[in-house]
């Protein structure tokens, strides 16, 4: 036997009578609530589509927005990418100049170091050589 907590009750006005269930929310209504619902459920459903007509008006407005805005905002930002372009091509021209030059006087200071050596010891070799001491 069924009891009051088997059968569903509407779950507007908890009563029993014509049941119908929604398939979107799982709840039970009566013929008269069930209407109610779908009416709610539409009215919903129109403030949705207006909140979404909204978005795109104002998107579209942004879109063609005075292009002055834009274009200032767009030539602003690449004005300052221009700027960091000459900015960072000047810093690495800087720093190849600077690489060239520590590396002639790392050349330079080697050959030099090398030719000392070899001073010396071309002044060894005559010394030995005036002495016949070989």
């Amino acid at each position: 036997m069924t009891t009051i907590k088997d059968k569903s009750l509407c779950s507007t006005c908890n009563i029993e009578r014509g049941i119908f269930v929604c398939s979107g929310c799982s709840q039970s209504f009566c013929l008269q609530h069930t209407t109610n619902h779908y009416n709610d459920i539409a009215d919903q459903f129109t403030v949705l589509e207006q909140t979404r007509d909204q978005v795109l008006q104002d998107l579209n407005y942004e879109m063609v927005k005075p292009q002055g805005d834009i274009r200032a905002l767009h030539d602003e930002l690449a004005s300052k990418i221009d700027i960091w372009e000459q900015e960072s091509i000047s810093k690495i021209k800087k720093a190849a100049i600077q690489a060239r030059t520590d590396l002639f006087k790392c050349t330079i200071g080697h050959l030099s170091s090398k030719r000392l050596d070899l001073e010396q010891i071309t002044n060894e070799l005559q010394q030995a050589r005036k002495r016949q001491d070989f």
